[in-house]
């Protein structure tokens, strides 16, 4: 009997140590499973915080790009803005001078005038008044040899230079003392600044024409446009030579802004090599 009772003893004695053994071996899978656990939480918080953090970047970047395309697309705009108002007859500067004076002179005769018998002649400015307004005079020369003085008013409004013609002979004190007119006294009456436009390139030609081809009074200057622009302040115009006894003719010319002042040779040309328009690096509007 006692025999039989060792062997119980025994038995149970190994059942219980299976069971401590079983509970340990539990229990250290369940503190390593947690602890792993643990660390996989962790390492995903992190991961995650790392990828707010690209995010964040990325944003960052995406906002940079997208104010470098909106810079680049504003300065396109404004160039082909800037050629456009080249084209269209507009100007981005109301700052007179003698060429510019002669432009729109002549463009609003050429565009307004059907009377082709008389031209403008020897302009000067005369003042300057509020709200850009100049007064100035200019020569007004009939064909049949008669020439007389007069004056004009022009007024930058609204992005557009506007004048009236034929001009005046003469006017009241009151109508003139609206305008706060201020005579121009020994101040730089030429052009001084590099920036073309239409109405510019209009008084370039006329002012060369009326000074150095004073007596050729057949033919005159219509229908300005702008070609290309090139190297070192150059520009490539075309025009319509057209002559009194009613001959029309296309033709080309030169303009550049050298040493101070505004070149260009007439007559122009009616057609010129590529070698020779090459040296220009002339890039079309």
């Amino acid at each position: 009997m006692e025999e039989k009772n060792v062997t119980k003893i025994s038995l149970s004695t190994f059942f219980l140590i299976l069971a401590i053994i079983a509970i340990i071996v539990m229990g250290i899978f369940i503190y390593k499973l947690n602890n792993d656990k643990t660390a996989e939480i962790q390492k995903s918080t992190e991961l995650q915080s790392q990828v707010n953090s690209l995010n964040g970047t990325v944003s960052d970047l995406q906002g940079k790009i997208n104010k470098v395309s909106e810079t680049i697309n504003s300065s396109g705009n404004t160039t082909n803005s800037e050629k456009k108002s080249s084209n269209n007859t507009t100007t981005s500067t109301n700052k007179m001078s003698i060429e510019l004076a002669y432009g729109i002179l002549n463009k609003y005769k050429n565009e307004k005038l059907s009377d082709a018998n008389w031209y403008i002649g020897k302009v000067k400015l005369i003042a300057h008044g509020d709200n850009n307004t100049y007064w100035v005079s200019y020569e007004e020369k009939n064909l049949d040899g008669y020439t007389t003085s007069v004056g004009a008013i022009i007024e930058y409004k609204d992005g557009k230079w506007t004048t009236d013609l034929p001009g005046l002979s003469g006017t009241s004190d009151e109508e003139m003392s609206k305008y706060n007119f201020v005579n121009y006294n020994n101040e730089n009456l030429e052009e001084t600044g590099t920036e073309m436009n239409l109405e510019l390139a209009y008084g370039i030609l006329n002012k060369y024409k009326a000074e150095n081809l004073p007596n050729d009074a057949r033919w005159y200057i219509t229908d300005v446009k702008m070609v290309a622009h090139g190297d070192n302040n150059t520009y490539w115009v075309s025009y319509e030579d057209y002559n009194l006894d009613g001959y029309k003719e296309g033709a080309g010319a030169i303009i550049e802004y050298k040493n101070g002042k505004w070149t260009t040779d007439l007559p122009g040309f009616s057609g010129t090599s590529d070698e020779e328009m090459s040296k220009y690096n002339f890039v079309n509007y």
